[in-house]
């Protein structure tokens, strides 16, 4: 048992976020956006001339699409992590327990099935938006593009509600409550250090989508103007860097979800040895 726990926390708590040369490639296509999206906004370019353009940057929209679109099925499966301790952990070590435990600030099961709920949303958004952007270079023109490219900027604003959903499901961990020898007060204590980091990246990414909507929009849902003239770029940021900026916080929530996998399955770990009696095989 405490092996196959261990294998568990180490299989679902983590993203595939892009490392190595292939970081390097989607840094380099955030760094190429600003300039490419300048030079596709030019209103004297014929239909011919911007389909050029359009096939000339398409590996940039791609690189960027695909990252964000694998990401929202990391997402999915951080969700499907959280059915599994319901089902591997919580029932296990306390199957005879009403589903809504009666304690302060509700029950841990409750908790784990909101997070299940509001992930599966976010990952179920995040692969809308990278699939959104993977489209906006297939457009037969300026017309075509600038309507994809805010229906993106649409995406990010339901995103950065989404990363605001997940960060206040979290913190419900830091609310559970009850007796100190409940089975959920123990596992909410063993989790409550790793959620509040946790919970910290969400709000991050929270800012960094209402940033990323601002820059793919105008500002204010980008009603006129033009699809991200010098001007907005001055005064909301470049998009590359607002996509950068996100993606850099998807990083560290990888990172801090890698961190806490360990220490987690440990304190987890011991709790089902205590409610096996000190048993558990391998797994």
């Amino acid at each position: 048992m405490p092996t196959a726990v261990e294998r568990f926390f180490q299989e679902f708590l983590k993203l595939d976020i892009a490392s190595g040369r292939e970081q390097r490639d989607l840094n380099a296509a955030f760094a190429n956006l600003d300039s490419d999206l300048l030079k596709l906004q030019n209103p004297d370019l014929s239909q011919g001339a911007f389909l050029k353009l359009e096939e000339r940057f398409e590996a940039d929209f791609h690189k960027i699409g695909g990252a964000y679109f694998e990401t929202g099925e990391d997402l999915g499966q951080l969700a499907r992590f959280a059915l599994g301790v319901d089902a591997f952990v919580i029932k296990l070590t306390n199957p005879t327990a009403p589903a809504a435990a009666a304690v302060a600030g509700g029950s841990l099961q409750d908790a784990f099935l909101k997070l299940d709920s509001a992930l599966a949303t976010s990952g179920s958004d995040l692969k809308i938006f990278g699939g959104d952007f993977l489209k906006i270079d297939n457009s037969a023109g300026l017309a075509e593009f600038t309507l994809k490219w805010r229906a993106a900027g649409g995406d990010a604003t339901k995103l950065s509600t989404d990363m605001l959903a997940d960060q206040s499901t979290i913190a419900d961990f830091l609310k559970i409550d009850g007796e100190s020898t409940s089975q959920d007060h123990k596992i909410s204590a063993a989790l409550s250090a790793a959620l509040k980091i946790v919970s910290d990246d969400f709000g991050a990414l929270a800012v960094d989508f209402t940033k990323l909507s601002d820059a793919l929009t105008g500002g204010g849902g980008g009603a006129g103007g033009k699809l991200n003239s010098p001007d907005l770029i001055s005064l909301l940021g470049p998009p590359g860097s607002a996509f950068s900026a996100t993606n850099s916080d998807f990083l560290k929530l990888s990172a801090d979800l890698s961190a806490v996998a360990g220490p987690a399955a440990t304190e987890i770990t011991a709790l089902l040895k205590h409610a096996f009696g000190g048993g558990g095989g391998a797994g």
